[in-house]
């Protein structure tokens, strides 16, 4: 359901009885990609951001090359 894009990556972890970040880990082990949308990305950064005391985050991003 995931991969077909019928659920999101919190409903699917809570269908898989896992934690978000151990559902995350078995779609790596499994070869899928994440579906994250713009605001999911968003949402997340935000929550963490507000986590740290809204101190200013410095994010890098890896490229697999």
């Amino acid at each position: 359901m995931y991969e077909n894009k019928k659920v999101n990556l919190n409903t699917a972890a809570w269908i898989a009885d896992l934690s978000v970040r151990d559902f995350m880990s078995e779609l790596e082990s499994r070869g899928v990609a994440l579906n994250l949308t713009p605001e999911m990305i968003t949402y997340s950064l935000d929550a963490l951001a507000k986590a740290f005391n809204n101190e200013k985050l410095q994010i890098v991003l890896k490229s697999e090359e």
